[in-house]
C-alpha cells in the first residue's frame, strides 16, 4: 500500500465515524467539546518558559461556568510547531495520551488552530540585545505560500472528518512591541500583516471564521509583552485574546446594547468575560445607567485580584450599619474597606450611585496610582478635596476627562465610564 493510501485510511475511517453520530443539533444536546491546535500560543506558553492558563484555557473556562462545556483538550498544541508539523499530525493520526488526533476532531464541536507564525520565526534570527530580528527577504513568498498550502490542506482534513465542527482560524498580534528601531518595526509589522492577512484569506476560503489580533497588544505593551526577550504574553494578554475570541465568534454573547462599535466595548467584554463586571440583565449592560457604590466595590474587587490568590475567610466586620454580612456585597466591600481604600464609617450607602470624584479615590488607593503632571481640569481647583485623586488617574492615563477640559467630579459615574475606567487601571503596570 503505497503512503497516500494509508495516510487516507485513518481519514477515511474518521469520516464514517463522524457522519454516524454527529447532527447539527449534537452540540446543544451533550455541551460542547472544545478541541485546540497549534503551537506554543495555543498551548499556553508564559514569557518565562513556564505553562500556564493560556487564551485556551479561559474559553474553556468561561463556556463551564456557562454550564456549556462537554470536554477541552489542548494535548495537540506544541510549543514551536509550524503549520507543517500540525498537518503531519493530522495526516498521521497522532496519538496523545487519551486519544489520537483524529478521534478528537471527529467529536469536537469547536476547533480552534493558531499556527504559522513558527514557519517564520524558524528562519529568523534573533539579537535581542541590539534590538534586531532578521529574515531573509527573498524567502518570504515561499514561506508564505507554503504555509496557506498546509493550512488549507489542514482546514480540509478537518472538515472531511468533521463537517458540523465549527473551527477558527486565529491570527497573530504584534509581538515586537519592545523593538526601538523604527525602520525594524516597520519591517516587522509588514510581515505580522503579511501573515495575518494570508490566514484569514485561507480561512474564508475553507469555511472557517477567522479571529483577528491585530495591534492587540499595542496599548499596555509592556503588561501584556513583560518579558523583552521573549515574544509570549502574561496571563493577562492571554486573558484579552481569550475575551476577543469570545467577542469576534460570538460564543461569549453580546448585548444588545453594547454593540462591537461602541466607544469602550472591548472594555466591556473583557470585564464581563472574567466575572469583573457583568451586565445588569443577560442581554444587556446598561451602559449609561450608573453604578453603584456597592456593584463599584464588587468589580474594583475583582479586578484587583484578578489571577492572584487571596484568603477566602470572611473578614471582620466593617463596621457599616447598612451592609451587614447577609449583603451580597460585604466581602468585597469589607475587604476593600480593611486595605483603606474605603473610609471606615457608620454608614456605607451601598446603593447610592458613585461620583467621578469618589472613583477616582478609589482607583488611586486600589491601584496606588502616583501623580506625574500637573492637572488641567478647569473645574477640579487647587481646594477641591479629590484633587490629589483625579490629577493621579489623569497623568497615569485612565482618564483624560472631557472634551471641554473639565473632570466633572461631581456628576455619577455610568457603568461604562466605569468599566473603561477598571480595565486601564488593571492594566497599568
Amino acid at each position: 500500500m503505497n503512503i497516500g493510501v494509508k495516510r487516507f485510511v485513518p481519514l477515511f475511517l474518521a469520516l464514517i465515524l463522524a457522519l454516524s453520530i454527529w447532527s447539527p443539533a449534537s452540540a446543544e444536546e451533550r455541551g460542547i467539546h472544545y478541541v485546540v491546535l497549534g503551537d506554543s500560543l495555543a498551548a499556553g506558553q508564559t514569557p518565562y518558559k513556564k505553562w500556564e492558563n493560556g487564551y485556551a484555557d479561559y474559553i474553556a473556562h468561561f463556556l463551564y461556568k456557562k454550564k456549556q462545556l462537554a470536554s477541552y483538550t489542548k494535548e495537540f498544541a506544541v510549543s514551536g510547531y509550524t503549520s507543517g508539523d500540525l498537518l503531519k499530525d493530522i495526516e498521521t493520526n497522532k496519538q496523545r495520551k487519551t486519544a489520537t488526533i483524529q478521534e478528537e476532531i471527529a467529536t469536537a464541536d469547536i476547533i480552534t488552530i493558531q499556527v504559522g507564525a513558527n514557519d517564520f520565526l524558524r528562519e529568523a534570527k534573533f539579537d535581542y540585545a541590539n534590538g534586531k530580528v532578521t529574515l531573509d527577504p527573498e524567502k518570504i513568498p515561499s514561506l508564505l505560500s507554503q504555509m496557506e498550502k498546509n493550512v488549507t490542506s489542514t482546514l480540509q482534513h478537518i472538515t472531511i472528518m468533521n463537517p458540523y465542527a465549527k473551527v477558527y482560524v486565529l491570527g497573530y498580534y504584534y509581538p515586537f512591541a519592545h523593538m526601538t528601531n523604527l525602520e525594524q518595526e516597520r519591517i516587522l509589522r509588514m510581515m505580522n500583516s503579511l501573515l495575518n492577512s494570508s490566514l484569514q484569506g485561507t480561512a474564508a476560503n475553507n469555511g472557517a471564521t477567522y479571529i483577528s489580533y491585530d495591534n492587540l497588544f499595542d496599548e499596555h505593551a509592556s503588561v501584556f509583552l513583560p518579558n523583552q526577550s521573549d515574544i509570549h504574553p502574561s496571563l493577562k494578554g492571554y486573558r484579552l485574546m481569550s475575551s476577543q475570541f469570545l467577542t469576534q465568534s460570538g460564543l461569549g454573547g453580546l448585548y444588545r446594547d453594547v454593540p462591537q462599535s461602541f466607544w469602550d466595548a472591548s472594555e466591556i467584554y473583557y470585564l464581563a468575560h472574567n466575572d469583573i463586571l457583568s451586565g445588569e440583565t443577560e442581554n444587556e449592560f446598561m451602559p449609561n445607567q450608573t453604578i453603584t457604590r456597592a456593584e463599584a466595590a464588587r468589580a474594583l474587587f475583582s479586578g484587583m485580584t484578578l489571577d492572584i490568590g487571596i484568603t477566602q475567610e470572611m473578614p471582620p466586620d466593617s463596621g457599616f450599619k447598612d451592609v451587614p454580612q447577609t449583603h451580597k456585597d460585604y466581602y468585597a466591600i469589607a475587604k476593600l474597606t480593611k486595605a483603606g481604600v474605603f473610609n471606615k464609617s457608620e454608614y456605607f450607602y451601598p446603593d447610592r450611585p458613585l461620583t467621578r470624584a469618589q472613583m477616582a479615590k478609589i482607583f488611586t488607593l486600589a491601584f496606588d496610582l502616583e501623580p506625574k503632571q500637573a492637572n488641567s481640569f478647569k473645574d477640579v481647583p487647587a481646594s477641591f478635596w479629590a484633587k490629589d485623586y483625579i490629577h493621579a488617574l489623569s497623568s497615569n492615563n485612565v482618564t483624560t476627562g472631557y472634551s471641554d477640559q473639565t473632570f466633572k467630579p461631581n456628576h455619577f459615574t455610568t457603568r461604562a465610564q466605569f468599566a473603561a475606567f477598571l480595565y486601564r487601571s488593571i492594566h497599568i503596570k
